[in-house]
C-alpha cells in the first residue's frame, strides 16, 4: 500500500482524501451560496425590487450552514446575543 496504508482509488486520490474532498465541497457550497446572496442583494439595490420568499429561504439556508461551522473563516469571531427577539 502506498504512503503508509492509504489505498489508492485512482486519479491520484486516496481514501483518506475523501474527508478533505467533503470539507472542500462544503466550503465550495458555502462560497457559492454566499456569492448568490450577494448577487441577489446587488440586483435588488439596482432595480429597487423587494426581497422574495426564495431570497429569505436561501439566506436562512446559508445562515444554517455557517452556524453549523461550515465557514472556517468565521472561527473565533465572538457571537453576540440578538437584541430584539421577535
Amino acid at each position: 500500500m502506498p504512503d503508509g496504508g492509504a489505498v489508492a482509488t485512482g486519479a491520484g486520490h486516496h481514501r483518506d482524501d475523501r474527508r478533505d474532498d467533503v470539507a472542500h465541497g462544503q466550503k465550495k457550497d458555502i462560497a457559492i451560496a454566499s456569492a448568490d446572496i450577494l448577487c441577489q442583494d446587488l440586483r435588488r439595490k439596482l432595480t429597487g425590487a423587494r426581497p422574495s420568499d426564495k431570497y429569505f429561504r436561501d439566506a436562512t439556508q446559508l445562515a444554517d450552514m455557517i452556524i453549523a461551522g461550515g465557514f472556517e473563516e468565521l472561527a473565533g469571531v465572538p457571537r453576540e446575543e440578538i437584541l430584539m427577539k421577535y
